[in-house]
């Protein structure tokens, strides 16, 4: 249970002294002492807090006499001076806030952080695509955390969330095992995917709020990401990905209909992948995949593949 003066910061044995001492009147400290039953230096102390605190005032003569302020005008003044506290711990906090904003624009560490370790990478590049809420732009290239691309899960329940998603491949990467599958599985739920001959970079932009890119674009996995917060740095990485968008090969599901197989295998040459890369997607031989192909163009009536 709040004991009366714990409101206005003070101590709930302070409190208990006051309290006392308003049904004495006027005492010294001994007889304050014995009705309160504390020591007498305990007690010293507390009268010195309420005191400053301004419940208690005392005399100037020998013995010391104590008298409590009327709890009126006493709590009125703790409240006036616990408001203004409060007022100017508001305004600090204010203060500091533009300091963070600030810092956030001009400081280095506000622009970027280093996030060290694969676990630590994988969580923040999913946590980032869950709190998405309009646009998720990737470019994928190895080398990869895992060794190899992973079925990215997040993105298909963003997709069906209505989260728009632009992704730009590395193309030779699109014949790793599997990682046309993924991407397919991807395009099907809505991706808007392209590829490139080559990609030097991989980026993962989120609402064009944050943006995760490895530290280094060497060949060798760093185990490092660098997170971009709002910046010109920021800006520069959506420029640098709607450049690469722009120059890309668009992929995914070609419009005519036929079988299962004729569709990937028009997904595959849409890519710009070459015949050997093709052919090891599919799990096939380089023959049948020249009579497949053969027999996709005369269907289709065309003279050449392109």
């Amino acid at each position: 249970m709040a004991y009366l003066l714990e409101a206005v910061g003070i101590r709930e044995s302070d409190n208990d002294v006051y309290i006392a001492l308003l049904g004495v009147g006027e005492a010294p400290v001994d007889e304050i002492a014995d009705r309160v039953a504390m020591p007498i230096a305990t007690l010293r102390r507390t009268m010195t807090r309420l005191a400053r605190a301004g419940l208690v005032t005392r005399t100037a003569s020998r013995p010391t006499l104590f008298t409590a302020v009327p709890p009126d005008i006493a709590v009125a003044a703790l409240v006036g001076a616990r408001r203004r506290e409060l007022r100017d711990l508001r305004a600090a906090a204010a203060a500091f806030d533009r300091r963070l904003a600030a810092l956030a624009v001009t400081g280095p560490a506000g622009v970027v952080e280093v996030i060290e370790g694969d676990e630590a990478i994988i969580d923040h590049l999913a946590r980032a695509q869950l709190e998405a809420h309009e646009e998720v732009l990737i470019v994928d290239a190895p080398p990869y955390l895992s060794g190899a691309p992973q079925r990215n899960a997040e993105e298909l329940a963003m997709l069906a969330r209505g989260v728009r998603y632009r992704c730009v491949y590395h193309r030779p990467a699109l014949s790793t095992p599997g990682h046309f599958d993924q991407v397919s599985e991807c395009v099907s739920a809505g991706e808007q995917a392209r590829a490139l001959p080559s990609v030097s970079m991989k980026m993962q932009v989120v609402d064009r709020r944050t943006a995760m890119v490895p530290i280094s674009f060497d060949a060798a996995e760093t185990h490092s990401r660098l997170l971009v917060h709002p910046s010109p740095a920021l800006d520069a990485l959506v420029l640098c990905f709607e450049s690469l968008w722009h120059r890309a090969t668009p992929i995914g599901p070609t419009r005519g209909g036929g079988a299962p197989g004729e569709q990937a295998l028009r997904d595959l040459l849409a890519t710009g992948m070459d015949d050997r890369a093709i052919a090891r997607t599919l799990g096939i031989t380089g023959r049948t995949l020249s009579r497949r192909v053969r027999g996709l163009m005369s269907g289709l009536g065309a003279d050449t593949r392109f």
